[in-house]
């Protein structure tokens, strides 16, 4: 029998799949520690690639500066001015990354709970349902007074 009720959780499940289920689903896979780790690695990853880009890029374009700090010997300066301006970057967006994907993890935990849920309501629906129709299980008495199962 089709009701309203089941019908909209229905519709509610099918959106959620549709929509954010997978994505969530991915991120459901692991435990907040591990999920926090592995976007900040994809972004130290991705810090680190695009920090040696643009020091690359920048040398490339003003080659006479880096020229010039070599020939007077403050090569050493520059690099540790770099290396701590790497860090200091570093440290901050990860930092940021890590409350952001913590976050977002306890964004996609109420989504999977609430889902979760709907589907607990969905399972009492069909139980109530089929609980009417199923067919029951009586005793009969034989002759001499013993119980048969049917």
């Amino acid at each position: 029998m089709i009701s309203e009720d089941k019908v909209r959780i229905m519709t509610v499940l099918a959106r959620y799949e549709k929509n954010e289920g997978a994505a969530d689903a991915q991120i459901y896979q692991y435990s907040r520690k591990d999920y926090v780790r592995k976007e900040s690695l994809k972004v130290g990853v991705a810090i680190t690639v695009a920090y040696v880009i643009a020091v690359m890029i920048f040398f490339a374009v003003n080659f006479e500066i880096f020229i010039d700090l070599v020939k007077y010997k403050r090569i050493m300066l520059v690099v540790a001015m770099l290396v701590i301006m790497y860090l200091l970057l570093g440290f901050g967006y990860m930092q940021l990354i890590g409350t952001r994907a913590n976050r977002h993890y306890d964004e996609v935990m109420a989504r999977v709970r609430s889902y979760e849920n709907k589907l607990a309501e969905l399972v009492e629906f069909y139980e109530e349902e089929n609980e009417d129709n199923r067919p029951t299980i009586g005793t009969e008495e034989n002759e001499d007074g013993t119980d048969i199962i049917i």
